[in-house]
């Protein structure tokens, strides 16, 4: 059994918890939200697809990286 770290997102169904495991980061069974995931661990999950423990409902995880500008 390997590491690895996840980022647990609310099913948009029944509002269960769909856990997305990556290897990418520490890999120390750190457990993020979806808001405060590294960007790193987000990339890597682009495009995983998981189910709602709950109500087995199929999720895919979409990663969009936005830039916004900045005035100095």
């Amino acid at each position: 059994m390997g590491s690895y770290d996840s980022v647990m997102v609310i099913c948009p169904s029944c509002g269960g918890t769909i856990e997305f495991q990556s290897k990418v980061g520490p890999c120390e069974f750190i457990a993020y939200d979806i808001g405060n995931a590294p960007a790193s661990i987000l990339g890597d999950l682009k495009d995983q697809g998981g189910v709602c423990e709950s109500c087995g409902s199929r999720v895919k995880m979409i990663v969009q990286c936005l830039a916004i500008p900045i005035r100095y």
